[in-house]
């Protein structure tokens, strides 16, 4: 039978030894800033969710962009880890001024998404809502079975 008991200088070696190797593991391993983008329609400022975001990475050459479906509260939530710039497209929804038809994607910066929140421009409505930390607040109307049809 083994003998587990270890003395007390030793054990305390022992416990100090597996926290300095088992810590930083943890340590290297705590997820990016996580963003959150809810899409709401820019006419009444209701939640959609029956949408889906297109997230690409531009500054990380090798990360595969995101398909997210939106939940029921019309958001979306993924890591940021590494990536300073987004680029943020929702599909099966036209953008309320944030995409010029057209014109290039916007990319949004993930610090200033984390330390003070984006809302994209919105000329589908007048609504009065203020920024979130760590969140994009991103205006849209449904597509019409019409503008459907183009792509």
């Amino acid at each position: 039978m083994a003998n587990w008991y270890l003395g007390g200088r030793r054990r305390a070696w022992v416990v100090f030894a597996a926290f300095t190797i088992i810590l930083p593991c943890f340590a290297l391993s705590s997820p990016g800033p996580t963003v959150t983008i809810q899409l709401l329609d820019g006419r009444n400022g209701k939640p959609m969710n029956k949408a889906r975001f297109v997230i690409l990475f531009p500054d990380e050459k090798g990360r595969p962009g995101l398909v997210l479906p939106t939940n029921q509260k019309g958001e979306v939530q993924f890591d940021a880890q590494g990536s300073e710039t987004i680029i943020v497209t929702p599909v099966s929804a036209v953008s309320c001024g944030a995409q010029v038809p057209g014109g290039p994607k916007p990319s949004f910066s993930v610090a200033e998404i984390v330390n003070h929140g984006i809302i994209t421009k919105n000329t589908c409505g007048d609504l009065h809502i203020e920024s979130q930390r760590g969140r994009i607040l991103y205006f849209a109307r449904p597509i019409h079975f019409w503008e459907g049809m183009k792509n």
